[in-house]
């Protein structure tokens, strides 16, 4: 769960995991109502922050425009068709997010029963 445009979401939904439905929103109220915390300024400066920043600059990815809340960190949720919330990551800092195989494979397991 990210603050985002609905076409960035079906971008890269489309490429990474075609078969999942990915949502968006513009306000913070959902990532509210998931628990999702808020850092301060001087934690965008952390070590694990600056680490994080520095891997994905060297495999090749760059920011793009920043858009929504900057303070709000992010969280990777599976939730089945009857609201229940099967996997949960909760960013503890900028950049502290689920990959992708991770997600996937969650997502195969709650399939599987």
């Amino acid at each position: 769960m990210g603050i985002g445009e609905p076409q960035h979401v079906q971008r890269y939904s489309q490429r990474y995991a075609p078969s999942i439905t990915c949502v968006c929103g513009a306000g913070t109220e959902t990532h509210t109502r998931y628990g999702l915390q808020r850092h301060t300024i001087a934690e965008l400066f952390s070590r694990p922050v600056v680490v994080s920043h520095i891997r994905a600059a060297a495999n090749g990815f760059t920011p793009g425009a920043l858009t929504g809340d900057l303070k709000i960190l992010t969280g990777q949720f599976i939730v089945d068709t009857n609201g229940i919330i099967r996997y949960a990551h909760y960013s503890r800092y900028v950049g502290d997010d689920a990959s992708v195989s991770v997600i996937l494979e969650a997502f195969a397991k709650f399939q599987s029963g």
